[in-house]
């Protein structure tokens, strides 16, 4: 039987550490207004900015059939009246990026393992959670060009 290097047992080990994996949520409200928030238990210092530790979930995102991967979604607690007067004030945070971000928290000097930026498509609020669909907007649905052109609109190109 082969026998395994003690580093690659002590990253085999990291891997399967069920806190090993941090998710990290950059909310983009404005040019100037950013929030940070990790669903780790403790607040995460990474990349110069302070992620505060937040009771949320990142659903996973699913396959249909035809092989499309649906929007996700975010929930936020809300807990206090913080977060509902934010999501108020700013139309449900629609059309806002959202950046996600997956670290391991050994490493959190190196770049993440993933980085996803999503638009809020839509959002639901009740007096428990907010829960955010996240996604890209479909390009079927929108008309490129919005108006038709005819040659009898440019001349020089007509003749």
């Amino acid at each position: 039987m082969r026998s395994l290097s003690a580093n690659y047992i002590t990253n085999k080990n990291l891997e399967e550490q069920s806190d090993s994996w941090i998710w990290l949520f950059e909310i983009r409200v404005s040019s100037t207004l950013r929030y940070y928030l990790t669903s780790y238990t403790a607040n995460i210092s990474f990349d110069g900015n302070f992620y505060r530790a937040y009771p949320l979930k990142l659903h996973p995102m699913k396959e249909t059939r035809t092989g499309e991967l649906q929007e996700t979604q975010l929930t936020l607690s809300t807990i206090g009246t913080r977060v509902p007067r934010i999501i108020h004030d700013n139309t449900g945070l629609v059309n806002k990026k959202v950046i996600i971000r997956l670290v391991h928290s050994q490493l959190l000097a190196a770049d993440p393992a993933i980085e996803y930026e999503s638009t809020i498509i839509s959002a639901g609020m009740n007096d428990k959670a907010a829960t955010f669909r996240l996604g890209h907007f479909n390009l079927y649905s929108i008309q490129i060009p919005r108006k038709r052109y005819t040659p009898d609109d440019f001349p020089a190109i007509a003749e």
